[in-house]
């Protein structure tokens, strides 16, 4: 599953080649009938250039961006912002915002944003059981436990041990349905003492102490 992800990443990529050998062949005949013109411009053509020079810039601005937006968009990237000069438009869960740009930052410059949203991976291990990651993080099922100490060498230090409510498992469907929100991984698993599926919330590992990781 791994690598046909990376083939589909890898042919998406190589589409956008022959789109960026035609946009720099427009351009570069545009900018060669520009410097071509302007050799016969008079002084009034060059005044009414020189007025037109910001418009006409962030104008220019805007198409490059959009270009950039078209090519991530091609390749399923996230279009979340977009700024040119002081005007700004930001996606939000309503939809497209317009808001005037403070930043002076980018006051005479555009950005466009990009979110590479990860997916749920489905990972094997050395004994063939499936476990679940997100970005370069693993998932794992909390267990219920008690906290209960053993041994203490003195005043707040103290062996600390849990021992688990139950000892339910669950294995690993083909039918997972798993999928992603608010930090947490939601699948379907088959408990083993009763067969049955359940829906499980998974959870990074490093928030748990017991654990179930692999199914």
């Amino acid at each position: 599953m791994e690598m046909e992800t990376k083939k589909s990443k890898f042919k998406a990529a190589l589409r956008t080649i022959p789109l960026m050998i035609i946009c720099g062949g427009i351009g570069f005949f545009a900018a060669k009938m520009g410097i071509a013109a302007s050799s016969g411009m008079t002084k009034q053509s060059i005044i009414i250039l020189a007025l037109l020079f910001i418009p006409l810039f962030f104008i220019v601005i805007a198409i490059h961006e959009a270009g950039h937006a078209a090519a991530g968009i091609w390749m399923n990237f996230n279009f979340k912002t977009y700024i040119v000069g002081p005007f700004l438009w930001e996606k939000n869960n309503t939809g497209w915002q317009f808001k005037w740009n403070k930043n002076i930052n980018t006051a005479a410059d555009s950005t466009i944003e990009f979110e590479l949203s990860a997916a749920v991976q489905i990972q094997e291990d050395a004994n063939k059981e499936k476990y679940f990651s997100y970005g370069p993080l693993f998932y794992a099922k909390p267990i219920d436990a008690v906290e209960y100490k053993g041994k203490s060498y003195g005043p707040n230090f103290d062996d600390v041990f849990y021992k688990p409510i139950n000892s339910m498992r669950y294995r690993f469907m083909q039918d997972h349905q798993a999928s992603f929100s608010n930090n947490q991984i939601k699948i379907k698993a088959l408990n083993t003492s009763t067969n049955e599926p359940e829906v499980l919330t998974l959870v990074p590992f490093g928030k748990t102490i017991l654990r179930q990781v692999s199914f």
